[in-house]
């Protein structure tokens, strides 16, 4: 399966982290194409504030191969996304970049997909705690999820210390990770030596934050 990475340009830090929440729920497109967020750095996609300055520059410096902007009313334009963004739609704009891409059979994973699993792998050691309770929709009211919730709000664990406590897959503990961490509700502990890949997680949830999950609970059944 390939990977490919989805970097964001000019979007408030509320709706970034609902970009890299929707990535870890969405997860393979039919494509066969898996998708990671990166805050920083080469990316294949670019999603960009169709409003912001420089977006053909910060395309160019981030080295993007396909540019998707955010915020634009231009009908029939595949490569423009309207607010308030949705997961239908992200992912249908994923699945055709997806194409675009090469995203199909087994070939080797491309450089920026090289760094997405190095990012990975420090998410995966990283040690994680709960700032504040996360709100019922994010749960959804799965027993595993509270569970999980239960042991990050006592002490900061990765995600395979996590899945022995609660007797999941630890690749379920990271996706339920990454979702916490997109909407700034975990303190990160990375370990020393370690080379931090992982966006800080110690802000609180900027204001607004919580009408955007509120956004997304209709579309995906949060």
């Amino acid at each position: 399966m390939n990977a490919r990475t989805l970097g964001v340009h000019g979007l408030p830090s509320a709706e970034a982290g609902l970009v890299r929440a929707l990535l870890a729920l969405l997860g393979t497109g039919d494509a066969g194409c898996r998708w990671t967020f990166v805050p920083a750095g080469q990316c294949d996609v670019l999603l960009a504030d169709a409003g912001s300055a420089a977006v053909d520059r910060a395309r160019s410096d981030r080295q993007a191969r396909a540019l998707l902007l955010l915020g634009t009313d231009g009908p029939g334009n595949a490569d423009a996304l309207q607010r308030p963004l949705r997961a239908n739609e992200l992912e249908a704009a994923l699945r055709r970049l997806a194409g675009l891409l090469g995203c199909t059979g087994e070939t080797a994973p491309s450089a920026p997909a090289a760094r997405a699993a190095t990012a990975e792998t420090t998410t995966a050691t990283t040690r994680y705690k709960l700032r504040q309770w996360p709100p019922a929709a994010l749960l959804r009211g799965e027993p595993q999820r509270i569970r999980m919730a239960t042991q990050l709000s006592r002490r900061f664990l990765s995600a395979t210390e996590l899945g022995q406590l609660t007797n999941q897959d630890p690749a379920r503990c990271l996706v339920l990770l990454q979702l916490l961490q997109g909407f700034g509700l975990l303190e990160a502990q990375v370990p020393a030596g370690a080379p931090s890949r992982v966006a800080p997680a110690a802000a609180a949830a900027p204001a607004g934050g919580w009408a955007l999950v509120r956004s997304i609970k209709r579309r995906l059944g949060l």
